[in-house]
């Protein structure tokens, strides 16, 4: 099987991989060595400037501060317990040269474990000073969990009445998980859901503090939601559109300029923390790192142009519901985070593929409130919004807390979007495929594989009970669709053959492959492997040969492609396993572009790994594989008539050299494969083939 074919519509990953115990990378040493305002080179891009009309006054008066705290609640998680992310930090922080007029304190907790200070104390929650080079211990602020929005607006206060200064900067540590993930993970309270933006927001105006800046050393919080939801209680956000890497920021520089001069405009601390960032990641290789500046004097701009887009994008839809496809298609092909598991899309990127009125206007707003972003991540222009799309079984709580911070005017749009998709007609189920994809989802729900698409979220009732829900059916023209999709062999491939009414209404294609197993089936995953003919059809591009490691064979499950700056697609996926006899796992697979292979076989490679889990918040980078860890595959075991029956381990291999673990496609054994295809149509509705056997 190979791993190429026409570039055109991509469709949208519909995994629900969420990794709450995600480890962070390996090389936890400080970033920056200097100790004076960093001599690395710029590697962010500045923004716009639409001028000040109509904007609130700064609530810090910057300029003239002479003294400034600097306060981090900090997390700790699996990040700290297992690879001492934090500690490192810390260490980071106290080689800043930080003057006489700057305070950095620290709230720890979360973690089952500390290194940084034999006072670090995992069974309570604890508060420090950092001076001189040290780390005091000043205030044990009780056992309990981080993830409470009474305990952020005390240490905000109590940090405040303590040191107190002219401006004041706060920085969130632990993983994250955007606007429906929210921020932190606890791993001394593992129950404790995450603070969402609402609590982060009240918990913030509760303290009483106005904050110079805002940051989130974690994943996924750059979003305009997260920006709008900051804008009462700060003047700038820093924050990254995708998962960070394990190492986090940079601490060393920033916090020296600042020491060097408390009066230091925020920009050019947000160009250093983004520039120190990206250096480092430069120098380690890793790619795609984001970290965003953002003037959240400007949100409004952003959310009234943005709203404006939505509004007249709706009535153009409900004048021409052709047009609905064109939404949908933006959306399913924008710039996605975190593998497309968090829905939330680059905001310009996905303005911009709609070609609709407003969105130049939406996007010179995004221009502007972006001071600074860096320039490393293709498609990521700073700000990435929440759309729901994939995870649209999250949509009613994420809506409540869009609506407690008054961010009512998308939410409109996003009602009569997911009303258009809830609305459409579906299609007859077909025996063992329907069985199959409604028995994995309802009687498996923890696996990390699903052998149906996310679109099953939108079949006929599922939003009935929801208030916001209304049924479009009778107002809406769907496109008519055939109960069943014919394979035809051309000599070579089994091809689909397609007319104008099925790409108008194309988001997606995929394959689910199955292998006999006694009176049942292995369920081995699903893949994308496709091409579009010079004809215009669909040729499926299935062999019998499945993905191996080692000679062993493992289930897998495919990401939407991804389309690079040059035009190419990058393909990539996940595999469950269990690591070394105990954990399970989701391996994460990517393949060289075409380039990159050159004329070189097509093998994929595994880049680490993420725990799995149910929870949105995502950890800091990968977990990396070492010598001797053994990898057992996973596979979902289904009976005759489609029912799951459980999950079942294949022959473990060991790792001999962790940075070259090798994914090919090879033949999957004697017994029968069995495989179908499945359209998924920008109306979240699916069309399947007939199931067919390879032999």
């Amino acid at each position: 099987m190979t791993r190429s074919r026409t570039w055109g519509m991509r469709g949208v990953a519909a995994l629900a991989l969420a990794g709450i115990l995600s480890l962070s990378c390996l090389g936890l040493a400080g970033c920056s060595d200097d100790e004076t305002a960093p001599a690395v080179a710029p590697a962010g891009i500045p923004g716009a400037d639409l001028g000040t009309a109509g904007l609130r006054d700064y609530y810090v008066d910057v300029a003239s501060a002479r003294s400034a705290t600097v306060m981090v609640y900090m997390c700790g998680s699996d990040l700290e317990s297992g690879y001492g992310a934090a500690s490192a930090d810390i260490e980071e922080m106290l080689e800043a040269d930080l003057g006489d007029n700057v305070n950095v304190v620290l709230e720890t907790g979360g973690a089952s474990e500390w290194s940084f200070s034999p006072e670090a104390d995992p069974s309570t929650r604890q508060r420090w000073d950092l001076e001189d080079g040290e780390a005091s211990l000043v205030q044990d602020a009780g056992e309990g969990t981080m993830l409470d929005e009474g305990e952020v607006a005390d240490f905000c206060s109590w940090a405040a009445e303590k040191y107190p200064a002219d401006r004041y900067l706060l920085v969130f540590w632990d993983h994250g998980g955007g606007t429906i993930g929210g921020f932190g993970y606890d791993e001394n309270c593992p129950d404790a859901p995450a603070l969402t933006l609402s609590q982060l927001r009240r918990a913030i105006e509760a303290s009483g503090v106005t904050f110079d800046m805002v940051g989130f050393d974690a994943c996924l919080m750059a979003t305009v939601e997260c920006a709008w939801a900051m804008e009462p209680v700060a003047d700038y956000l820093v924050a990254s559109e995708e998962v960070e890497p394990g190492d986090g920021w940079s601490w060393t520089g920033f916090l020296t300029q600042l020491g060097s001069d408390p009066s230091t405009a925020t920009t050019d601390l947000g160009k250093t923390i983004i520039d120190d960032f990206s250096a480092h990641y430069a120098e380690t290789g890793e790619e795609g790192t984001t970290l965003s500046l953002v003037d959240l004097r400007e949100t409004g701009r952003v959310y009234e142009r943005l709203s404006t887009f939505l509004d007249e994008a709706a009535d153009s839809i409900r004048a021409d519901n052709g047009l609905f496809t064109t939404i949908s298609g933006a959306r399913s092909r924008a710039r996605s985070y975190a593998e497309g598991s968090v829905d939330q899309v680059d905001l310009v990127d996905m303005v911009g593929r709609t070609g609709f009125e407003g969105a130049g206007d939406v996007s010179e707003a995004v221009a502007s409130c972006v001071k600074y972003r860096s320039n490393t991540s293709s498609g990521s222009n700073g700000l990435a919004m929440y759309f729901p799309y994939s995870e649209v079984s999250q949509y009613s709580d994420v809506r409540q807390v869009l609506e407690d911070i008054d961010y009512t005017e998308p939410v409109a749009f996003y009602d009569y979007f997911l009303s258009v998709m809830g609305s459409s007609p579906t299609t007859p189920g077909q025996g063992l495929v329907s069985s199959l994809a409604s028995a994995q989802v309802a009687q498996n729900p923890d696996t990390a594989a699903s052998a149906s698409s996310s679109s099953d979220s939108y079949a006929n009732g599922s939003f009935s009970s929801e208030g916001w829900f209304e049924d479009l059916a009778s107002e809406f023209s769907y496109q008519e669709l055939p109960d069943e999709l014919e394979l035809a062999w051309d000599g070579s491939n089994w091809v689909v053959e397609m007319d104008d009414n099925l790409w108008d209404a194309f988001s997606d294609f995929q394959i689910t492959v199955m292998q006999n197993y006694g009176d049942g089936y292995l369920m081995l995953g699903t893949d994308d492997a496709y091409q579009v003919t010079d004809g215009g059809d669909i040729a499926v591009d299935f062999d019998g040969e499945w993905l191996s490691i080692d000679g062993s064979l493992f289930s897998f499950y495919c990401d939407a492609p991804e389309e690079t700056e040059g035009g190419e697609v990058r393909y990539s996926g996940t595999i469950p396993a269990i690591l070394n006899g105990g954990e399970r796992v989701d391996l994460v697979v990517s393949w060289p572009t075409a380039s990159e292979r050159g004329d070189g076989e097509t093998i994929g490679y595994v880049q680490g790994f993420r725990m799995s889990g149910q929870s949105y918040v995502l950890g800091r980078g990968l977990g990396q594989l070492s010598v001797g860890d053994t990898l057992t595959p996973l596979f979902d075991h289904f009976d005759s008539e489609g029912n799951w029956v459980g999950t079942l381990q294949g022959d473990s291999i060991r790792v001999s050299d962790p940075s070259d673990v090798e994914v090919r496609y090879e033949d999957a054994g004697d017994a029968d494969v069995l495989f179908w295809g499945t359209l998924t149509t920008a109306y979240g509705s699916q069309v399947d083939t007939e199931v067919l056997t390879t032999r």
